[in-house]
């Protein structure tokens, strides 16, 4: 009887435990129904915040452990210095912290205008107002006129305007606007165009052209003079000639002949969008005018011609906006620069001379009726909503240890001041990148080619006798409300540097955790394991479908997109492409019309390099170009960038450890017995005579500054100096070295150094 009981009360037990099971697992689904629901994607962007965050932390930690080691090797340089170090590096950690906590908090502030999603017109005719309705709805922005509501002086994202003078009395914080009045005031000078022409000729002293304001003195019947007009166009005037005509523009002289096709002097309208003013922040827009100049260039003229005429475009609308900058600081103006968010599209009037440098004839605010094609990429720069706080901070992070954020502190002098400002400029920067559409980022640029101009740049402006209040303020160490892109533009280069390697860190560190499938990574980042496109027969025929490239690079085949801008850091010196098309009628061939078919490899130079794949049709009897892809690689430089601490050692390089020549002498960086700091190198140096003979030269090395001569990434290579040990060589302008080219033909026959010295001398 009790073994019966017993049984029957373990039934019931297991049958209770049961029942208790099932309310259980319902009351976990019912919880689980009413839990929040986070996305995939939404998923992945934290987990990619997550790894940001533990690259930053680790910096930091390194930079803690390395200290004591730091302070050993830069003992000699002062145990002031050392204990400055040593007092930032325990700061650091709590230094990044803050970082990212403001700019999380101007990014939210940044947000929270974007939020409203309401753009007002001032001034637009129907026509216009219905194009600005048709580009901002398909971002699901609602569009009103002044008419359309009685709240004009409310909050709005975006301000699109038919002139400067509708928003030159407003004052809306953190305001996107379409305009930048004070640029209208600078270009509406009457000297603007020529004082441009004026500040190019000092800076890159290899310009042969002068622009005239007034008619000048035409004696030489034989100098050709050029006229320009909007309606009647380039005009070409003969020595007094030139005098019968009514002068009611600029003439330009130019001791080069211009660049023609067909005989016509090519004139050319670049379109550029102004997204900043202080510090500037430029885009050149890629449009059909643009690639038909490039592809002319390129055929007629060959590729490496090309990309320096690119690299003088590109140069000479980055300095038109140093300057206009510079003259916009000369007006006495109340900036409201800070929290507005000016931009302003600019059309250029371009010619060139025969040695493929530019001429400016006319800079003009671009009118919305010239420009539909351009509205919709401007519009989604302007209305970017990626969210790159994370970013900015790693990037900053990465790029300098001093930094800060308190402008009371800003006075001492140690570290890098960023104001508000500041980072309001890179987070707009670092959104506008991943929503470039057909705009090419020009400034702030991946390479530091201008360094020496800003430098050039800075010594005129400050030189101006009009701006010596604004000279002394800077001189009393006056703390300026926003910072000018001759202050910041070492620190731009560099964090632009790091924000485009973004990508490739944090998808090399996802695939390295488990903390997202490869499936879902796939779908959210970038992979240059994807290397196959499905076409049809038709699009086959003329468009690339396959794609490779060893090292891997973070690279992927768009068949519809021509140009790519790819950067690769200072270790890779050679990259192999390996590319097919899908149609047997058709071939990929490298560089021209019967160059290398399919795989090729090619040695990158540090800087701009230039590769170009051809669709080639060949069951014509003539091969016929179809389509051309355009690779921009830009390989980073060794060591530092940038302008070079004036706290630096000299250290000595007579050759490399893996090339060695002299086999009784030391090889690497060893430190100079001679000179102690750098400054030191060059006072005594310049003080040398100059070298008459190839013999002063035999006994020389190369000089170069570093923080330490055991670490070749704390050098500044581009500083470096061929040094012999009893002259120096005299440095000639880059008119002298002109005079000895005149009437001479080189040929250069040797290895990638002296294809590189060819490059050089070509540039300049």
């Amino acid at each position: 009887m009790s073994a019966c009981l017993s049984k029957s009360t373990l039934r019931q037990t297991f049958l209770w435990m049961i029942v208790v099971a099932c309310l259980s697992s319902l009351v976990t689904y019912h919880i689980g129904l009413l839990l929040p629901w986070v996305e995939m994607n939404q998923a992945t962007d934290q987990v990619q915040q997550h790894v940001r965050m533990n690259r930053m932390l680790m910096k930091e930690v390194n930079s803690k452990e390395t200290s004591g080691i730091d302070d050993t090797i830069y003992e000699r340089d002062g145990r002031q210095n050392s204990l400055r170090k040593l007092s930032v590096n325990q700061q650091h950690s709590t230094q990044s912290s803050t970082i990212l906590a403001k700019l999380r908090q101007i990014e939210s502030r940044l947000q929270s205008i974007s939020a409203y999603r309401t753009v007002l017109t001032l001034g637009l005719t129907k026509n216009q107002t219905q194009v600005i309705k048709d580009v901002f709805s398909k971002h699901n922005y609602t569009v009103f006129t002044k008419d359309e509501t009685t709240d004009t002086k409310g909050n709005w994202s975006v301000i699109w305007t038919a002139s400067k003078t509708d928003i030159e009395n407003r004052n809306d914080a953190f305001t996107k606007y379409n305009h930048i009045p004070v640029l209208h005031q600078v270009m509406e000078q009457p000297e603007y165009i020529c004082y441009l022409q004026t500040v190019y000729s000092k800076i890159t002293e290899s310009h042969n052209a002068t622009c005239y304001d007034k008619l000048p003195a035409l004696e030489k019947k034989k100098s050709s003079y050029i006229l320009y007009d909007e309606k009647k166009g380039i005009q070409t005037k003969h020595g007094t000639d030139a005098r019968d005509i009514r002068y009611n523009g600029r003439l330009w002289h130019s001791e080069s002949s211009l660049l023609r096709k067909n005989g016509t002097i090519i004139h050319m309208k670049l379109n550029v969008y102004v997204a900043a003013m202080f510090p500037v922040r430029l885009y050149i827009y890629s449009g059909k005018e643009l690639e038909e100049m490039k592809t002319y260039i390129s055929d007629s003229f060959g590729e490496t011609l090309e990309a320096i005429w690119w690299t003088n475009l590109k140069r000479s609308v980055v300095l038109s906006l140093f300057t206009s900058e510079n003259l916009a600081l000369k007006q006495n103006l109340q900036y409201n620069y800070i929290y507005n968010q000016y931009t302003q599209l600019l059309q250029y009037h371009v010619i060139f001379t025969s040695n493929f440098q530019p001429i400016i004839l006319k800079m003009k605010p671009l009118t919305q009726s010239e420009s539909f094609d351009i509205v919709k990429d401007t519009v989604s720069l302007m209305i970017t909503k990626e969210t790159v706080s994370m970013d900015v901070a790693v990037a900053l992070s990465e790029s300098i240890s001093d930094i800060i954020l308190d402008q009371k502190k800003c006075r001492n002098g140690f570290g890098v001041c960023l104001l508000e400002s500041d980072l309001i400029y890179l987070l707009n920067s670092a959104k506008e990148s991943k929503s470039l559409g057909n705009f090419i980022k020009i400034y702030p640029s991946l390479s530091d080619d201008y360094t020496l101009d800003i430098n050039k740049l800075q010594q005129i402006w400050m030189n101006d006798r009009s701006l010596q209040t604004l000279n002394q303020q800077i001189k009393d160490h006056h703390i300026p409300e926003f910072h000018s892109t001759a202050d910041v533009h070492s620190l731009l280069h560099q964090v632009e540097s790091h924000l485009s390697a973004e990508v490739d860190y944090v998808e090399e560190d996802l695939l390295r955790s488990n903390l997202v499938p490869h499936s879902n990574f796939r779908r959210h980042l970038k992979s240059s394991d994807q290397k196959d496109y499905i076409l049809s027969d038709e699009e086959g025929a003329t468009l690339l479908s396959h794609l490779e490239v060893y090292p891997t690079i973070d690279l992927q085949l768009d068949p519809y997109k021509m140009n790519y801008n790819i950067t690769v850091n200072y270790d890779i010196i050679m990259l192999h492409f390996d590319v097919r098309t899908k149609d047997s009628k058709t071939e990929a061939r490298f560089e021209n019309i019967s160059g290398l078919v399919r795989k090729s490899n090619f040695t990158i130079g540090l800087g701009d390099n230039l590769i170009k794949i051809h669709v080639v049709d060949i069951s014509k009897r003539q091969p016929v170009i179809i389509n051309t892809y355009t690779f921009n690689v830009y390989r980073k430089y060794g060591g530092q960038t940038g302008i070079s601490s004036t706290v630096l050692k000299t250290c000595v390089l007579k050759q490399d450890c893996t090339l060695k020549f002299l086999p009784d002498q030391s090889c690497g960086l060893q430190p100079s017995a001679q000179y102690t700091t750098w400054n030191q190198f060059i006072l005594e140096s310049n003080k040398k005579p100059y070298c008459y003979n190839y013999q002063d030269s035999l006994d020389a090395d190369w000089k170069v500054p570093c923080y330490s001569c055991a670490d070749r990434e704390s050098c500044y290579w581009q500083q470096a100096r061929w040094q012999p040990s009893s002259c120096q060589h005299r440095k000639h302008s880059i008119t002298e070295v002109k005079k000895c080219f005149v009437g001479k033909k080189f040929l250069f026959i040797g290895d990638s150094t002296n294809r590189g010295i060819m490059h050089y001398i070509l540039e300049k």
